[in-house]
């Protein structure tokens, strides 16, 4: 039985699944039949706790003591029905206390698909796992792994289920942009995470903007994340570095093609975590996977700055090094060979600074063609973790759907490990 990572999809060819969610402490699983506008047209299509079947029974909820089963008929589905949504929600609390959750799908006791999902250190209140999805003709499945602002009720407004007068306010609905609507700005959050894009032949050139608040801090000894100024850290832009692992700088493994470089934020927790004098200094960079299964990643660590006219037709457009250009840095990817991706993630790590995101005051930009602005903000993470994977850009037939991810992490082994990339990694400098 295959087991899918976030961002991951499978062909459904079963008439009937049943999805088990398995959980450690009782939380609410949810299901949403969901039509070509991404909401329900009624109450009928939301199942769960309080109404266990929809009227047609194609989709049937049992209540477990550490499981929740969902039986879905998807050959029987109403033929405007274009996908079903599973979702796990924690009324008021944190999904993190929850524990992890496991999802299996079987069909007549063979095994279709499993989905872990890691919930350590996750702030939101719900989580939209995954969801069937018709595709020329048949049904697949997405991982999705998408946290939501919100517990049950929320959830519901967001996929359009109407909720009585006197009630919290409805969350926002995922917004689907027409080609072509220019002015404006969208802005990416919890409870508004994803934009559909639809289908083009060629989205131009599509550009990534990330900028932030450098400072100058205030400190007294000069000590930070990566410093500059001393050449103190785990790894040195100049190669010069000393301290903590000066006498293994000249054994590190060379960059290769068939390796990538791996973060040097994976060993830094006993660093000092004080702001250097020249404040914060971030790395924008992507991991991109081509539709011909290559996967890589792009980054100023290691030189791997990409190639716009040739795989994997994303650029980053050179390294702010000053840490002080006032635009920040940038990122290109040739929207003529959208055909060819697959997926791109946007992240960024603190190349050099104490991991305090509330003060880099950092947001991305997404500048499309005859589309507004899109933007995201990266003030809510964990002081503790120097690397944000921010954004998702996934090709769904043609059209570029963009996902707010948000996640923090370690360094990249860490991300690697949570997104399911695969990717080999060794150690590097710039």
């Amino acid at each position: 039985m295959k087991t899918l990572v976030s961002g991951e999809n499978i062909q459904v060819a079963a008439a009937k699944v049943r999805v088990q969610v398995q959980y450690n402490h009782a939380c609410d699983v949810s299901t949403f039949c969901l039509y070509a506008n991404n909401k329900t047209k009624g109450d009928d299509d939301f199942i769960f706790y309080g109404q266990t079947a929809n009227q047609a029974r194609t989709v049937v909820f049992e209540q477990g003591a550490n499981s929740s089963v969902l039986t879905i008929d998807l050959q029987n589905l109403a033929a405007d029905i274009s996908k079903v949504a599973l979702t796990v929600s924690y009324e008021d609390q944190k999904i993190s206390t929850i524990g992890d959750l496991t999802l299996n799908a079987t069909s007549d006791d063979t095994g279709l698909f499993a989905v872990n999902f890691a919930t350590a250190n996750r702030d939101e209140c719900a989580l939209i796992l995954g969801e069937f999805y018709r595709y020329k003709g048949s049904w697949k499945f997405k991982a999705i792994d998408q946290g939501f602002n919100g517990g049950l009720q929320p959830l519901a407004e967001y996929y359009g289920v109407e909720i009585s007068e006197g009630q919290s306010k409805p969350a926002q609905a995922p917004t689907s942009i027409a080609t072509g609507a220019q002015g404006g700005k969208v802005s990416l959050s919890k409870d508004k995470p994803r934009i559909d894009l639809a289908a083009r032949a060629n989205f131009d050139l599509i550009k990534v903007n990330l900028n932030w608040n450098r400072g100058p801090f205030t400190n007294t000894d000069n000590a930070g994340f990566v410093s500059r100024e001393s050449n103190a850290g785990f790894v040195s832009r100049e190669g010069t570095g000393g301290g903590f692992l000066a006498g293994l700088r000249d054994t590190w493994t060379n960059i290769r093609d068939s390796k990538l470089v791996n973060d040097v934020s994976n060993s830094v927790s006993g660093f000092v975590k004080k702001f250097t004098k020249n404040g914060i200094d971030l790395d924008l960079a992507a991991y991109i996977q081509l539709q011909d299964g290559e996967k890589t990643i792009i980054q100023a660590l290691g030189n791997r700055f990409g190639s716009l006219e040739n795989p994997p037709y994303v650029k980053l457009l050179g390294d702010d090094r000053t840490g002080q250009q006032e635009d920040g840095e940038w990122l290109h990817i040739n929207g003529q060979a959208w055909s060819k991706i697959k997926e791109i993630v946007i992240f960024t790590f603190i190349y050099q600074g104490v991991p305090n995101w509330a003060a880099t005051d950092a947001q991305i930009k997404i500048y499309i063609n005859g589309e507004p602005e899109i933007t995201t903000q990266l003030t809510e993470g964990d002081d503790h973790l120097p690397m944000c994977a921010i954004a998702r850009f996934q090709n769904q037939g043609g059209q570029l759907i963009i996902e707010r991810i948000n996640r923090y992490f370690l360094g990249h082994q860490d991300m690697d490990h949570a997104l399911g990339w695969g990717l080999p990694w060794t150690r590097g400098s710039k």
